[in-house]
């Protein structure tokens, strides 16, 4: 049986002490509490935005979808011309063409370009268009046969809709805000986290700065052992991964595709678009080579953890225990280490930013090869000069178990078990 005690970095003592008392963060922020009707307005903000932007590029990328089905006509360009846009941000360009074309008998007149519309900076490349297309050229178009009155003379994409990556950053951020700001309330009562702490008297004792709620009278008081439960399944992060990896490619794989047809056509490669391209690329090819990954990781064997208590005070102790489940004799190595760490949110400007410091890492297994892994035990001890599990408004204090066991040639065995410190009531064995 191993007893490990703490080992804090200097943030840790920050995060110790009078901290407790007064149930505040150890960053001594002082925050106004929002309500989350006005967190989820303020993100909704984002998301109406992101997606209004999203529909600019998106319903022109659906027409050029659909285009790719029209059948092509001869038509014959009457005038085209770069028309220039002045503004408040100075001038912008776009493309004015007018050509004639032929369909069923009928004569009908088409001035657009492309399914794009609006103007953008950049005289040159429009020019280039243009100096192209002079009137009396005879070039091709595309109709719609529903409505032969709707053609196009450029169905393609550009890699001016690799902005419409922009309005996906706003939509996340919207959207996942107003998740968060929704389901905070009650996932900050399960987690036994209250904002009361901070308006409790400074000499108050560290226990009294919790309000009487269920989530830390009831399950946490629970007597008898308590098997923790993983923040994120194997098959979760494969989910996520494949899902991130999917929407991401997909997006860059229509600019891909546009160059590779342009190569085919034997019109060459448009080498800023190609240059363009080449992180997004990338990215990608990491998304794409974490989904595998993922997929191996699901042979792994995986450890279940018990607690002989639902939560440990500041300078108590828990009997923890361990097994895997699956080919434990694959592994190689196993450490457990128990992690306490403060996550920061404050704003920037306009812009809110997130800092996470680790105050304190608690070895607690540390088995190379010949040891037992499979099954085993060992004491927690939570010292006493530190931060209990806190939550707020913008200040959050976190504990996690963190198991990690390497396997040769192949994915290693990574999972992380929330684990709740609560206000210091003296020491215990945890055994009951």
């Amino acid at each position: 049986m191993t007893r490990s005690k703490g080992r804090r970095s200097g943030a840790g003592s920050g995060a110790g002490g009078g901290q407790a008392a007064g149930g505040r963060s150890i960053s001594q922020r002082a925050r106004m509490r929002q309500s989350p009707g006005c967190m989820a307005a303020f993100f909704a903000v984002f998301l109406v935005a992101g997606l209004g932007f999203l529909l600019v590029f998106l319903l022109p990328a659906i027409q050029a979808a659909k285009a790719r089905s029209w059948p092509a006509v001869e038509c014959e360009v009457l005038e085209s011309s770069v028309a220039g846009h002045s503004g408040s941000d100075g001038t912008t360009y776009s493309i004015e063409v007018r050509y004639r074309y032929t369909w069923d008998g009928v004569e009908y007149v088409g001035d657009r370009y492309e399914f794009l519309g609006g103007s953008s900076s950049g005289r040159a490349s429009k020019q280039e268009v243009v100096d192209g297309l002079p009137a009396g050229t005879t070039t091709t178009c595309w109709v719609d046969p529903r409505e032969p009155s709707s053609a196009v003379m450029h169905r393609g994409l550009s890699w001016v809709y690799l902005f419409a990556l922009l309005p996906l950053v706003f939509v996340a951020i919207g959207g996942g805000g107003m998740v968060w700001a929704l389901t905070a309330g009650r996932t900050a009562a399960r987690s036994g986290t209250v904002a009361s702490a901070r308006s409790s008297p400074a000499g108050a004792p560290a226990a009294t700065a919790f309000r009487e709620v269920d989530a830390w009278s009831t399950p946490l008081a629970a007597a008898g052992p308590v098997e923790l439960e993983e923040k994120l399944s194997p098959v979760g992060k494969l989910v996520a991964t494949t899902v991130i990896a999917v929407f991401w490619n997909g997006i860059v794989a229509v600019f891909v595709w546009q160059l590779w047809q342009g190569w085919r056509a034997g019109g060459g490669i448009d080498g800023c678009l190609a240059a363009f391209l080449v992180p997004f690329v990338l990215v990608g090819l990491l998304l794409l080579v974490g989904v595998p990954y993922q997929l191996l990781a699901l042979a792994n064997p995986r450890p279940r953890l018990t607690l002989s208590r639902a939560a440990v005070p500041l300078g108590g102790s828990a009997q923890l225990d361990w097994r895997f489940r699956g080919s434990a004799g694959r592994l190689g190595s196993l450490r457990i280490v128990l992690e306490g760490a403060e996550q920061a949110r404050y704003r920037r400007g306009t812009t809110t930013h997130t800092d996470t410091e680790v105050f304190a890492r608690i070895p607690v297994v540390d088995r190379g090869a010949g040891a037992p892994l499979a099954t085993g035990g060992a004491t927690i001890e939570v010292p006493e000069d530190t931060m209990h599990s806190f939550e707020g408004d913008n200040n959050k204090i976190v504990w996690t178990l963190k198991v990690h066991g390497s396997i040769a040639f192949w994915p290693d065995v990574s999972a992380e078990f929330p684990f709740v410190v609560t206000p210091g009531e003296g020491r215990g064995d945890g055994r009951g």
